[in-house]
């Protein structure tokens, strides 16, 4: 269980930071709770509720800003 939640996950981190850089890695790592929203709602059968969906679009929108910024 510890490989599998804790080892392999911490190495892919690594990995994704080396070959994006650690800017970008941290940017698509905001998308992270968005994507827990979503698995949340289509595995576990759970609600989406107007504040989540709002606070998701919040995050979408400054993740999108902070990238075309950067660019």
């Amino acid at each position: 269980m510890a490989m599998i939640s804790t080892v392999i996950p911490s190495y892919l981190v690594s990995v994704s930071i080396k070959r994006l850089g650690a800017s970008t890695f941290s940017i698509l790592g905001s998308l992270g709770p968005i994507a827990t929203i979503g698995l949340a709602n289509i595995f576990l059968d759970e609600r989406l509720t107007i504040l989540q969906m709002f606070g998701a679009l919040v995050v979408i929108i400054a993740v999108l800003i902070v990238t075309r910024n950067k660019n």
